[in-house]
């Protein structure tokens, strides 16, 4: 419910940017289960250069808290992990889902017909 108040407070360009599985058009109809299925499917048709962004992003996002956590500096761990968990919400998830809509579609459609 707070998302769907959240979305309307921004602007207009950040309103495409797909956050979650929900907001994908192909994939309305699909339960839970077979929206991840049909996104796991399609994760593992990404090019290699895809795969090398995403896990670039995944390294940027991990590397501040192991530094905290190899000094015990716990306060400032527990901030750069929650950081780096709305980095991963914000910043990843929507680059992975545009990296593989082209897959995504193509998934659906053959979900679809089996």
């Amino acid at each position: 419910m707070f998302w769907l108040h959240f979305r309307e407070l921004l602007p207009r360009h950040l309103k495409r940017v797909i956050f979650s599985t929900n907001q994908i058009k192909e994939l309305d109809g699909f339960s839970v289960k077979e929206r991840q299925q049909i996104v796991a499917e399609a994760m593992t048709k990404l090019t290699v250069p895809q795969k090398l962004v995403l896990n670039l992003i995944k390294l940027a996002l991990l590397i501040p808290p192991f530094i905290y956590l190899a000094r015990q500096d716990w306060g400032t761990l527990a901030l750069t992990l929650a950081i780096s968990l709305l980095g991963y919400l914000v910043v990843m998830k929507p680059i992975a889902f545009k990296f593989c809509s082209k897959a995504i579609i193509a998934k659906s459609k053959a979900f679809k017909n089996n």
